[in-house]
């Protein structure tokens, strides 16, 4: 390790990938995430992308119904939404919500919005490819970076400006939800590439 003496520096770093070697289970990689039950209520980025990377949303009628269940399981689960962004294979939320109601709430969002996008397109099998990613926002400035990040997934992803594209033809719509529950909102925004 650099700085270090060479003897120090070599048990330091026998040490460091022994720990890690040991937390991996001795696959090389970070073992499995942490059950959900363990994680606390609070706020989440939340993440999930359609399996083998294929298209989720095909369509604005696909986008609309999305939106439709994400405001049911807002309105059912008392969830307070920060942002979203709809990508054409994946999408991302900024929620606040106890971890029982997440779980709940995103079983009804990608189980109902897959059964529905199933019977539409003549499918079968998981639209989705793997269980919801979430992670824990932890700060206020954890909670800015995380919205700023998602609202900024278009741009990132060099769609082109507003206004370019008819509606129909738009991948994504992100938009920053101003609500007046427990926290006071950072900003609104919508961003239409």
């Amino acid at each position: 390790m650099p700085g270090l003496d060479t003897a120090v520096g070599k048990s330091l770093n026998r040490f460091v990938h022994s720990r890690y070697f040991a937390l991996c289970g001795g696959y090389g990689r970070p073992m499995a995430r942490l059950p959900r039950s363990l994680l606390p209520d609070g706020i989440y980025h939340v993440t999930t992308r359609g399996v083998a990377r294929t298209a989720i949303f095909l369509d604005d009628d696909d986008r609309r119904l999305f939106l439709s269940l994400l405001a049911l399981a807002i309105r059912r689960y008392g969830w307070r939404c920060h942002a979203f962004c709809l990508m054409s294979n994946h999408y991302h939320l900024v929620v606040e919500a106890t971890r029982a109601e997440l779980s709940k709430g995103m079983q009804l969002l990608n189980g109902r919005y897959a059964e529905l996008f199933n019977a539409k397109y003549r499918r079968s099998g998981h639209l989705f490819g793997d269980r919801f990613a979430s992670r824990l926002i932890q700060s206020d400035s954890h909670l800015a970076h995380a919205c700023a990040y998602v609202l900024a997934n278009p741009i990132r992803a060099g769609l082109p400006a507003p206004g370019r594209l008819a509606l129909e033809r738009q991948p994504v719509r992100a938009l920053r939800v101003a609500q007046t529950r427990h926290r006071k909102p950072l900003a609104s925004q919508v961003v239409r590439p």
